[in-house]
């Protein structure tokens, strides 16, 4: 697969992780390798999201729905008084019986795949779909700071839909969304740092509210949190390479390209 996405062989790819997920159904890592193929590119992206992925998909779902949700086909690994995984605190697996095989699934097994679903459907698009796809993984996992980064920027995306008719209901929902991924961002870094602060304490975060803003036409609050990126340090959390996540380019990229539009060109050649 790392071949494959290097070269961007995408429909190699494609059959790679339709062989994998059928070799280690329903397992988080699969899921989270495929979103991480989807980011790519555009032509991964397009090839990802493309009718047959999207079926694929669906399948995976409807497993889930008929085997796990059904609850007649979940036995407890220890009796038969299944809980709910909403009812569990831990990332505990549950055995779901299939014919003569068993699976075994956790938390974090569901969320990687609604949260895959969510991805492919958000670029379908059925916007409305892959919300409720997030809100499920985030039911799952609601200490999940990128669940909760994407179902903001999904409740974004609705927001600038010409159909909708309640924009900034909708806006105001990505907004808590945003806020919610902050204080779970600031909280990993904190605790990596020893530190307490401010929730935006980190340029990953300062830029993504910044691009929040932006995206929702709000220039003076997006070059705000922009030039903040300027001030804060990088991610302890995010990557091991420190390059790969200072994001003080794509913050001033951004920040002259609102100055170009506004007619500022000195502040833009600063």
């Amino acid at each position: 697969m790392a071949i494959s996405i290097h070269c961007s062989l995408y429909d190699h790819l494609y059959e790679l992780t339709r062989w994998w997920c059928g070799s280690r159904p329903n397992t988080s890592g699969v899921y989270k390798i495929f979103a991480y193929a989807m980011a790519g590119s555009s032509a991964a992206t397009s090839m990802l999201t493309s009718s047959n992925v999207y079926k694929f998909v669906r399948r995976q779902l409807d497993f889930i729905n008929e085997m796990y949700y059904d609850r007649a086909h979940v036995v407890h690994p220890i009796n038969s008084a299944l809980r709910p995984f909403a009812e569990t605190e831990d990332d505990s697996r549950t055995v779901v019986v299939d014919g003569p095989n068993t699976r075994q699934l956790t938390k974090s097994d569901l969320a990687a795949l609604h949260s895959v679903a969510a991805h492919v459907m958000l670029v379908a698009p059925t916007i409305a779909t892959s919300i409720v796809q997030y809100t499920m993984a985030l039911s799952l996992c609601p200490n999940d700071a990128s669940v909760a980064l994407h179902l903001a920027a999904a409740y974004l995306h609705q927001a600038s839909r010409r159909a909708e008719h309640a924009p900034r209901s909708v806006v105001l929902q990505a907004m808590t969304y945003i806020e919610r991924y902050a204080e779970l961002r600031s909280m990993q870094e904190t605790k990596a740092r020893g530190t307490s602060g401010h929730v935006v304490v980190t340029q990953e975060i300062a830029y993504n509210f910044g691009r929040a803003f932006h995206f929702l036409g709000m220039l003076g609050l997006a070059c705000e949190y922009y030039e903040r990126v300027f001030e804060l340090p990088v991610s302890m959390t995010a990557v091991a390479d420190k390059e790969a996540s200072d994001l003080r380019c794509e913050a001033a990229y951004n920040l002259a390209s609102i100055y170009i539009s506004s007619g500022s060109m000195m502040r833009a050649k600063a």
